[in-house]
């Protein structure tokens, strides 16, 4: 398994709302992604995973009973800006995770550079043999 993927989980109690929704929206801002929202009696278990090379933005939001209308009007709104939604429906009101995929960012120009120089090597080997090969012919 990759050294670079991190795991979190917590249990939040029913009445702790606001509580999971920033502990989520915090990591979310850190790069994690949702693998579980388990819902038991007493409250819910949440499970994180974080892959930096996932490249997956995540936001979360509770809506009590009563709230679908924001609920579609945030949905909407986010899904006009390219989020995908997933919606976990509980006893007590919806939870609504937006996630998207980030656009793939190049390193800057000198790395990418030398990242060619590389991962060209046999280029480099074949050039060096010819070029020696021609040189000592010509002596």
């Amino acid at each position: 398994m990759n050294s670079e993927i991190h795991f979190r989980s917590k249990f939040f109690a029913k009445d702790e709302v606001r509580e999971k929704e920033d502990w989520l929206n915090e990591h979310f801002a850190k790069g994690y992604v949702i693998v579980e929202l388990e819902e038991i009696e007493s409250g819910y278990f949440v499970h994180l995973a974080f892959d930096p090379k996932a490249g997956i933005s995540s936001r979360a939001r509770f809506f009590a009973r009563g709230m679908e209308e924001q609920m579609d009007q945030w949905i909407t709104g986010r899904f006009a800006d390219g989020w995908n939604h997933d919606v976990h429906a509980t006893a007590d009101g919806y939870w609504v995770i937006v996630y998207k995929e980030d656009e793939e960012q190049l390193p800057p120009l000198p790395y990418l550079i030398l990242n060619q120089f590389i991962e060209l090597w046999w280029l480099w080997l074949i050039g060096t043999i010819v070029f020696g090969f021609l040189w000592y012919t010509n002596r």
